[in-house]
């Protein structure tokens, strides 16, 4: 959307009233108020730094402001209309109280407590004080400054010819120079691209003055390169006219001022060697040179070439530095908007690197200096490296308490986590079944004895033999059966804890031959477990020493050597790793099995830098090798 079609939308939002074209307003035939309110938007909306303004004018039949209340107010999107207005309303007060002592008050800005800049342009005709545009805007130098002052004394003309229209005899030309400047800003905002937008100043100053040549160009790094020429679609630098232009254009981006060459010697007019060269001997040549100036510097700079037998008029200047001016806001804003990426990159990497090492940004140097002798100390300064890896502790012998035969639970003396002394009752099994199964057998045996007697009485050598396979076979069984009477009562074979093996709420339970009942780990032999994961596996190996700290003891860490690494990985915890076995170097009574803590294996030594920045230079070579073709 073009700066005009914005304008028109905003003027006719704020008035409330259905304006079809602001710059018909322009000609006062629409109403005073319409007329303020037209021109504050199009000269409000042409300067991006400004965010609100508001006009006072004093009535047609009266020769002074005699009220503090604006004619026209306009306020861009998120501004403070109420706390603005306030601020306006103060300083035409003021101005028009302190009349007597200043008839004729110049322009100034005013930044307030709160740290707002407001700007004020009196309105002064005849020599009489009737007003003035105020306008509060983002004021970053005092270059900035000074072109939204001269921004605003361009545009005021407006107000002026409308305050004579008929009265002064010169006020066409005013009016026409600020349409002029309009007409450039609505052009120029309609360009897509940076280049475009040189493109089209360059044709409409040409056009506008009457000129045999216009040429614009951009200033990098205290070099000017021509981008646009008039009357030229396209053109080669390496011409010789190309040349002689930039050398201007250096000449002029140096000096931050505009240079005016003429063989007719004129008021202001320089003797350079660079005019003279680009000049080239033509009698009516008169050469203008203007930097184009920004909030960052000097941006680039326009060589307006004329022949003319009479020369240049002042008027001419003026409205090309005023147009110039007005213009290079926008200008800015479309070379930024066409920077390539690596290119707006390495503007702020430039920007970043002249502020740190600028006269200021103290704090910054001194973070920076920080990091710098941070960074060489870790890359100079070597330590042990360290694999960490989660670990757990195991009983170095687990002994499983099983059930020696089916029965059914009887008693249950201790549970998981108590302490067993060897030859300690752990639980009982029901062994009724067992002794009336004893007596049947005692009750069989004495039957084959009395038989057996018997036999031998009557001298039955046969009978008595079978007898005595009979008896045999009862004793085998009584033994069987006594044997396992015995082991109804599990008992601890060494002093350990129960790992595992709750059967307190399980009496009376049935339990078949072989059933885990309890675990057992001896109190004084442990072994830790850890996973390293497999990024890391290759840095350790037997006999590598390490420390352990537990979460349930975080005050002690407790060293142990690796005994062994097994060879197949497997996943836990997200991690895909290898599995260590380790021993501590000294039984410690306060450890547990089952506790759970960090490992870490010693690996050799390496400087910080290495250490901290391992895993990431092993995921980046992963990466490139999965990439790379």
């Amino acid at each position: 959307m073009s700066i005009r079609s914005e304008a028109t939308r905003r003027a006719a939002d704020e008035q409330g009233a259905g304006i079809a074209d602001p710059w018909r307003l322009l000609s006062g035939e629409e109403g005073r108020k319409k007329f303020a309110s037209s021109w504050l938007g199009l000269t409000c909306s042409a300067q991006p730094s400004i965010k609100a303004g508001a006009v006072y004018l004093a009535d047609h039949d009266k020769k002074t402001a005699e009220k503090d209340s604006p004619v026209a107010i306009w306020t861009r999107e998120g501004a403070s209309t109420k706390t603005f207005l306030a601020d306006a309303d103060r300083l035409v007060r003021e101005l028009r109280l302190n009349l007597a002592s200043n008839p004729k008050p110049a322009p100034f800005i005013e930044t307030t407590e709160e740290g707002r800049n407001l700007a004020i342009v009196p309105l002064i005709v005849d020599g009489t004080f009737i007003g003035g545009l105020v306008t509060a805007a983002d004021i970053t130098s005092q270059q900035a400054g000074a072109r939204l002052l001269r921004h605003m004394q361009w545009s005021i003309g407006w107000l002026e010819a409308e305050s004579l229209r008929g009265r002064v005899l010169d006020q066409s030309a005013l009016e026409e120079h600020a349409t002029a400047i309009l007409e450039a800003i609505s052009l120029v905002s309609r360009s897509k691209t940076y280049k475009q937008a040189t493109r089209t100043l360059a044709g409409y100053l040409a056009k506008k003055l009457d000129a045999v040549r216009v040429g614009v160009g951009a200033t990098k790094r205290g070099r000017s390169r021509l981008i646009s020429l008039s009357h030229s679609a396209t053109f080669e630098r390496s011409m010789q006219v190309s040349r002689k232009i930039e050398a201007v254009m250096d000449e002029a981006a140096d000096l931050e001022q505009a240079m005016l060459f003429a063989h007719r010697r004129q008021t202001g007019s320089v003797q350079s060697t660079a005019l003279k060269a680009l000049a080239d001997n033509r009698p009516q040549a008169s050469i203008l040179a203007l930097p184009i100036s920004s909030d960052n510097g000097i941006m680039g700079a326009v060589v307006i070439e004329w022949e003319k037998e009479q020369g240049i008029e002042q008027s001419d200047i003026n409205l090309v530095d005023a147009i110039i001016a007005a213009i290079a806001p926008m200008l800015e804003d479309k070379k930024e908007r066409s920077r390539s990426t690596l290119s707006v990159l390495t503007k702020r990497v430039g920007q970043l690197v002249s502020f740190i090492l600028g006269p200021r940004a103290l704090g910054w140097k001194l973070v920076l200096i920080a990091l710098v002798a941070g960074l060489n100390a870790s890359l100079m300064l070597e330590t042990e490296m360290r694999i960490s890896a989660n670990s757990i502790v195991e009983g170095k012998v687990r002994r499983i308490m099983s059930a020696p035969f089916d029965g059914f639970i009887r008693s249950v003396a201790i549970g998981p986590g108590e302490t067993a002394r060897k030859g300690e009752v752990l639980a009982e099994l029901d062994d009724s079944d067992l002794a009336i199964q004893r007596l049947r057998l005692v009750s069989r045996k004495r039957q084959y004895v009395l038989e057996m007697d018997k036999a031998t009485a009557d001298r039955d050598l046969a009978q008595s033999n079978i007898l005595k396979a009979q008896i045999a076979q009862a004793d085998a069984e009584l033994s069987l059966t006594e044997d396992m009477l015995a082991r109804t009562r599990i008992t601890a074979p060494f002093d350990g804890v129960v790992v595992s093996g709750d059967l307190s709420q399980s009496i009376g339970k049935p339990v078949g031959r072989g059933d885990e009942l309890f675990e057992l780990a001896p109190l004084d032999h442990f072994r830790i477990t850890a996973l390293v994961a497999q990024s890391d596996v290759h840095l350790v190996k037997p006999g590598a020493r390490g420390t352990v700290l537990f979460s349930a003891l975080p005050e002690t860490s407790y060293p142990f050597t690796i005994h062994a690494l097994t060879a197949t990985a497997r996943p836990a915890d997200g991690v895909n790793g290898f599995e260590i076995v380790a021993y501590l170097d000294k039984d410690v009574g306060r450890i547990r099995p089952g506790m759970e803590g960090v490992a870490r294996i010693e690996a050799g030594s390496a400087s910080y830098f290495v250490i901290w920045t391992r895993s990431f230079w092993h995921w980046l070579r992963l990466q490139l090798w999965a990439w790379w073709p």
